[in-house]
């Protein structure tokens, strides 16, 4: 969930500003854990990485795609 926060963060950015943010502090994003590469245009990845296992959110993909079930899997662990 960290990660797609901080997607929106920086999306929400580059709607104010008109660019990508040069780091996620910018963006206003917590960037504990997370790695941010900002790339052409709107483009950019933000990867965390929790012991061998690693996520990635790559902007040209769908944030709905990335979360897929969180929501439920989150819910069910209440």
């Amino acid at each position: 969930m960290s990660v797609y926060l901080a997607a929106q963060r920086v999306i929400a950015y580059q709607r104010a500003h008109g660019h990508l943010p040069a780091d996620l502090a910018a963006a206003g994003a917590d960037s504990a854990g997370l790695a941010y590469a900002p790339g052409a245009d709107t483009l950019f990845e933000i990867r965390a990485v929790t012991g061998t296992a690693q996520v990635a959110y790559r902007s040209s993909e769908s944030p709905a795609d990335f979360l897929g079930n969180a929501f439920q899997v989150l819910g069910s662990h209440q």
